[in-house]
């Protein structure tokens, strides 16, 4: 079975502390056997294990490389995550004020047209009443008019 190329490679999400403490033990182990190999050489114990810590390096240095690799993308996956999240909060309090403003325009418009359409129901009324008298007074008149002739 073909390896899983890096890119869908999970990575470990187990504690920091934890994988520190695994790689580290790894790492002491191969730094003990340069130090090893150096005393098989002759050297004394001591200038051993100096040479075989010269030759290994920044221990610290390794050991966050190693965690890192270890980790795969984990900690960018996670910032990224945290980011996003923080952005759709703000999204949804953005709607929400939004919405809260909306509703509050809407309130004042409805009080606002109510107030219109009571002006237009009284300026309707008065006008079917001048209609009414109108026609009142002209269906008078031809009443009249038939009469007299």
């Amino acid at each position: 079975m073909p390896a899983l190329p890096y890119w869908l490679f999970p990575g470990d999400d187990r504690p920091t502390e934890e994988i520190d403490d695994e790689i580290a033990e790894e790492l002491q182990l191969h730094l003990d056997l340069l130090a090893e190999e150096q005393e098989r050489r002759g050297m004394p114990p001591e200038e051993a294990k100096r040479k075989a810590a010269e030759r290994f390096g920044d221990f610290n240095d390794l050991l966050r490389r190693c965690r890192r690799e270890k980790q795969g993308d984990i900690p960018m996956l996670r910032r990224i995550q945290a980011v996003l999240i923080g952005l759709l909060c703000l999204a949804v309090t953005l709607v929400a004020w939004n919405q809260w403003r909306i509703l509050g325009d809407e309130s004042r418009n409805s009080t606002l047209m109510t107030t219109l359409l009571i002006t237009i129901q009284s300026d309707l009324a008065e006008m079917r009443t001048h209609l009414e008298q109108a026609n009142a007074g002209e269906d008078g008149e031809a009443d009249r008019s038939l009469l007299e002739k």
